[in-house]
């Protein structure tokens, strides 16, 4: 299956209005990471990829 998620441009719209739209689509992939994180392949995958990070990250 494919998603798609619409974004609004900044450059017509008010910023009030710009921001808003951005706190709803952060909403929206936040649900679907949530989504995505019920099937273990993906979730195995995301705890990889925040370990690497964050021991990057420590290491510096």
């Amino acid at each position: 299956s494919t998603w798609s998620a619409v974004v609004k441009n900044s450059n017509f719209v008010d910023n009030t209005r710009f921001i808003n739209s951005q706190l709803a689509i952060v909403y929206v992939i936040d649900i679907i990471t949530m989504e995505l994180m019920e099937k273990s392949e993906y979730s195995s995958t995301m705890n990889k990829t925040v370990e690497l990070i964050m021991d990057r990250k420590l290491s510096k």
